[in-house]
């Protein structure tokens, strides 16, 4: 870098690095000044959400104008580097100069002053530091005090520092229920994943100003963790002779557990510190207030002391959660340094660069808990120095190496109790592709993490574990399965995983609750009873190897909506909701669950709350796109989808498919023609081979018939029992005038629908509105009328199945229900490009009415 030129900045010489990124010296050219440039790291710069946070927070700081702070100049970008300038102050920072035995005399009040004064001025605009420490105070040349990082550390995520700070990350994020800041000097809130305002740089303060008067913490550890726990456990000493009675009393108020026992606001302190002179000589603190602390200690304690012992990075404000290796078994993950091979620096970086990246991911996957850097160099079983308490129940290990310029990656996860590898990937990229690999491994992990092992079941790896982790490695192949079906035989391939893992170990809890998902996914799509009736089996298999197992109430919540009891199926699901390793997963069903009993409101916000607690899942995305699409709300779906296939895996292609689906819905014939042809690979899916087959139908092509009918027999040979494939080959043959053709797939997909319903126990509006429309279009007018008459008051609002019942009424000759009904699913947003091309409303466009459904109401 040294020499380069970015925009009008010319880079002189490096200063320093940190988890901000690396610090250089340059000379502003316009301006003719010097200015510190400080590069963010790539995976920060790469995640787009974090770097907006990052501008945000950057702009109320450049706000700021106070002699004891660093000021921001600006927030910019050159050749796809993302860089801050900054004054530049030449001196040493605090931890570099503390002497021994602290400060003392004018020198201590002087830098507490500054340090205080420069709390006020932020505070006054509303901006918090939370990263308060020593190595973020400098000390000019001339003497000036300057706060360093105003305001920016809450902005980044799980951002590890370097050098004197090293043994003690930087843990930051803005959302409530995340730990933030450096573990020394974190406030008792901090570390519980509580409220966190100005109050909490009061607490950071003490810590400081006591460290500065005394050369040394108030709360000792040799770990993070220890210390984290001395914080919400212990009180300091103050029984010093460089803490005179009034300072004491300043440092008593600052280092409250309670936030609202210490100063109101940062202009009391400085009220405090103005009237302390350090010549006094007065008695020590009284320890009477020490054993009120003690008093007060066991709530601080039961509060905070789970976040402390775990250094839990992303402990969650929704819903308790049980102590690792509790019968839960939810894992309490460590992600020590990774290797490299070699010397070569620039891979050193690469490696470390990508841990950091992967462990921020893993901490913003509900239900995991990840442990800081610091924590998880232990010794070789991850043991944390002085405190077994700390030790991981899992290692994510990883090393890094070049094979004529790719990147190979292996990655792995170990029982640190077991000293076993339960799982391993090896992966290849090209560098430019870093921030994709790194969310593909922080991914695949969380997947892995999701199925974990109970405390009954490590005990019985421990027995036998050839045997019992190869049943373990069968279950994990087949959710990696179920998870990423990019071809049509993944469903049987996954069963089939499933069924071998019961077969290696018959009382592997989990290997009973994946049978179960796979067999009720062969069950919803081809609605064989017998699917149905294993998959409950396996379910209550799984609940009496392990009682009250999370996973598999969830997989008999499922087995209640297909058996049409979607109410049971909500109350279940409510127990649920903050237990799973993966929460979103429990909503989603909720929400599916909802929409079984019509209460499409209640699903978009189960769907919504899915996307609030797992943002980076794809598949929340996704089914929040379908219910959107099936309300009519085709743009917010088409959002929806979008950002569902920015963050799908390359070789899943549902979300782009939703995309082109919704464009048929819109009656953009062409454009999901287009989106249909950049989808890679070939058609192996028969919703896709349908869809694709539905765009030509609809379409303009030159050829489209023929396309067509090539797409939907494709769809036919790839699920021949589709029921909604069959009839739409029926359309494509009536509009070819081939009748008796047409009729006969009418016939077979109506018989289908019809077993479906009987299996399922007859309550499913969404095959009852199928049924009476195949029922219509097969010439049974009197049945499939009947049928719609009586789902016209069940559906609700949504727009899908509105349009439907118009389509069986139009159909029978019954105009003024079919008008009504189209009527509606046009306010609710279905294309009316679509209505004037449907078959079934050849004879209806005729009608005044139909003119008028798009006329203003």
């Amino acid at each position: 870098m040294i020499g380069r030129r970015l925009g009008r900045f010319t880079i002189l010489a490096k200063l320093g690095e940190g988890g901000m990124g690396q610090v250089y010296l340059a000379r502003d050219e316009e301006l003719g000044r010097r200015v510190a440039l400080k590069l963010l790291p790539p995976h920060l710069a790469a995640d787009r959400s974090r770097l907006g946070r990052l501008q945000r927070e950057a702009r109320a700081v450049a706000s700021l104008n106070h002699p004891n702070i660093v000021t921001l100049y600006s927030f910019e970008a050159c050749e796809g580097l993302h860089f801050l300038s900054l004054e530049l102050v030449e001196g040493k920072t605090l931890d570099e100069l503390l002497p021994a035995g602290g400060f003392s005399g004018e020198d201590l009040r002087r830098i507490a002053l500054s340090i205080c004064e420069a709390l006020v001025a932020a505070h006054a605009r509303g901006i918090t530091h939370r990263d308060l420490k020593p190595s973020n105070v400098m000390i000019g040349d001339d003497g000036r005090v300057k706060v360093l990082d105003f305001g920016l550390a809450k902005a980044t995520l799980l951002a590890t520092t370097v050098g004197s700070e090293a043994q003690m990350p930087t843990l930051t994020d803005t959302r409530s229920g995340f730990a933030v800041g450096t573990p020394p000097y974190m406030s008792p809130e901090q570390l519980s994943g509580g409220a966190v305002d100005h109050r909490t740089d009061l607490f950071s303060f003490g810590v400081l100003l006591y460290e500065l008067a005394t050369g040394r913490r108030p709360f000792p550890g040799e770990t993070a963790g220890a210390v984290m726990a001395s914080i919400l456990r212990d009180e300091p000493d103050f029984d010093l002779e460089q803490l005179p009675s009034p300072l004491s009393e300043i440092l008593d108020r600052c280092l409250r557990k309670n936030p609202a026992e210490r100063f109101d606001n940062a202009l009391q302190l400085l009220e405090k510190l103005r009237a302390w002179q350090p010549t006094a000589v007065s008695a020590r603190a009284a320890p009477a207030r020490r054993a009120r602390w003690r008093n007060r200690a066991p709530w601080l304690v039961m509060a905070g002391l789970l976040a402390a012992l775990s250094v839990v990075a992303a402990l969650r404000a929704r819903g308790g959660r049980s102590t690792p290796g509790s019968e839960a078994g939810e894992p309490l993950v460590a992600v020590p340094a990774w290797t490299s091979a070699g010397e070569a620096p620039e891979l050193d970086r690469a490696a470390e660069g990508l841990r950091a990246g992967v462990q921020a991911r893993l901490a913003e996957i509900p239900g995991l808990r990840v442990l800081t850097p610091a924590v998880a160099e232990g010794d070789s079983n991850g043991r944390s120095a002085g405190n077994d308490r700390l030790r991981p129940t899992v290692l994510v290990h990883g090393d890094l190496s070049t094979d004529g310029g790719e990147l190979q990656v292996n990655v792995g996860l170990t029982d640190t109790a077991l000293g076993v590898v339960l799982w391993s990937h090896r992966y290849a990229s090209g560098v430019e592709r870093a921030s994709a690999l790194e969310a593909e491994i922080a991914r695949a992990l969380g997947d892995v993490l999701s199925v974990p092992l109970s405390r009954r079941e490590r005990a019985r790896l421990a027995d036998d574990p050839a045997r019992r982790l190869r049943a373990y490695g069968y279950v994990l192949r087949g959710y990696e399965k179920l998870r990423d079906p990019a071809a049509p035989e993944a469903e049987s391939a996954a069963l089939e995983l499933f069924r071998q893992a019961t077969r290696s170990d018959p009382e592997l809890a989990s290997a009973q609750v994946g049978l179960s998902e796979a067999l009720w996914r062969r069950f919803h799509r081809h609605r064989e009873t017998a699917d149905l009736v294993e998959a409950e089996a396996a379910a209550e298999s799984a609940r009496s190897l392990e009682p009250g197992l999370p996973a598999a109430l969830l997989a008999r919540a499922r087995i209640l909506r297909s058996r049409g009891d979607g109410g049971s199926a909500i109350r279940e699901l409510g127990a649920l909701l903050s237990e799973l390793p993966r929460p979103d997963a429990a909503w989603r069903e909720l929400a599916a669950s909802y929409v079984a009993i019509g209460d499409l409101g209640e699903a978009e916000r189960s769907l919504r709350t899915a996307v609030e607690l797992a943002p980076n899942e794809w598949p929340n995305w996704n089914e929040l796109g379908r219910l959107l699409q099936r309300q009519g709300d085709y743009a917010a779906a088409e959002a929806a989808y979008r950002r569902a296939a920015e963050l799908a895996p390359g070789a899943t292609a549902a979300p782009r498919q939703n995309l082109a689906a919704v464009a048929i819905l819109r009656g953009e014939f062409d454009t999901a023609i287009e989106a249909y042809e950049r989808i890679p690979g070939d058609v192996r899916d028969a919703e896709l081979a349908s869809n694709v087959a539905t765009a030509y139908f609809f379409s303009n092509h030159p050829d489209k018939w023929v396309r067509a009918e090539r797409s939907y027999r494709l769809a036919a040979r790839l699920d021949p029992g589709n029921e909604v494939i069959q009839a739409n080959l029926g359309d494509l043959y009536g509009a070819l005038g081939r009748s008796a053709e047409a009729l006969a797939q009418y016939r077979a997909a109506l018989a289908r629908v019809e077993r479906k319903l009987a299996a399922g126990g007859g309550e499913d509006v969404e095959l009852e509105l199928r049924r009476a429309l195949f029922a219509a279009k097969a010439g049974e007018c009197g049945r499939a009328v009947a049928d719609a008459v009586g789902l016209r008051a069940r559906i609700g609002e949504s727009a899908d199945d509105l349009h439907l019942l118009g389509l069986t009424f139009a159909v029978c000759g019954r105009d003024d229900d079919a008008l009504a009904a189209l009527g509606l699913a046009v306010r609710r947003g279905v294309s009316l490009e679509m209505l004037a091309r449907e078959p079934e409303l050849t004879r209806l466009r005729a009608h005044p009415g139909f003119a008028r459904l798009s006329a203003p109401r």
